[in-house]
C-alpha cells in the first residue's frame, strides 16, 4: 500500500552474535513480565488478506516480520472447524486456525530466539484449540486466580523450542 514502508523490527539476531532475544541481546536477562511486547487486537482480520470490515492492515506472519510479537486470536467454530475470524458468522473473513498457526510456526522456526504471545479469545473447547498442534512447540501459560505467575529469563527459552502461549 503506498506509504506503508516494511520495517523489520524483529531481527532475530541484530548483533550477529546469536545471543539476541526479540532482537536485542539486553533482553535476555530480562522476565517475560519486565518487557512491553507490541501487540495487535484480531491480529487474523488483516485488508490484505481480503477481509472486510479488518482491524489489521497486514496478515500475521507480516506482522511477526514487522517486529508484533503479541496476537490477539479469536477462535470461531465454522462448519464444524475451528477458525480464525471475528463474529460467530464469519461474515468479514475467516481462516482456519491450524493455518494461522502455521504462520506463526514457521515465523519461530525463522526465528528461534523470538518470543510470541498468543492470547485466545475462544469460542470453541480448548481440546479444539489443542487439537490445532501448536502445543508441541509451545507450553502453556496458566494463571490460577490468586497466584502470581513466576516468569523465568527470555533468555531461557530453548532456541527453537518454546514459545509463550497464554489462553485466557
Amino acid at each position: 500500500m503506498p506509504g506503508d514502508a516494511h520495517v523489520d523490527a524483529g531481527a532475530p539476531d541484530a548483533a550477529g552474535d546469536g545471543l539476541a532475544c526479540n532482537g536485542d541481546p539486553l533482553l535476555c536477562d530480562r522476565r517475560y513480565d519486565q518487557i512491553s511486547y507490541p501487540t495487535t487486537h484480531n491480529a487474523m482480520s488483516a485488508s490484505a488478506e481480503g477481509w472486510t470490515h479488518s482491524d489489521q492492515r497486514h496478515g500475521i506472519a507480516r506482522q511477526l516480520q514487522d517486529g508484533i510479537r503479541g496476537l490477539m486470536l479469536d477462535v470461531h467454530s465454522y462448519q464444524g472447524e475451528p477458525h480464525l475470524c471475528h463474529g460467530s458468522a464469519c461474515a468479514s473473513g475467516r481462516r482456519r486456525l491450524v493455518d494461522g498457526l502455521r504462520d506463526i510456526a514457521t515465523f519461530m522456526t525463522e526465528h528461534p530466539r523470538e518470543v510470541v504471545t498468543l492470547i485466545f479469545e475462544p469460542y470453541v473447547s480448548p481440546a479444539e484449540i489443542h487439537a490445532a498442534n501448536l502445543l508441541d512447540r509451545a507450553r502453556r501459560c496458566q494463571e490460577e486466580s490468586g497466584r502470581r505467575v513466576s516468569f523465568v529469563t527470555v533468555g531461557f527459552y530453548d532456541v527453537g523450542t518454546w514459545s509463550r502461549w497464554c489462553a485466557r
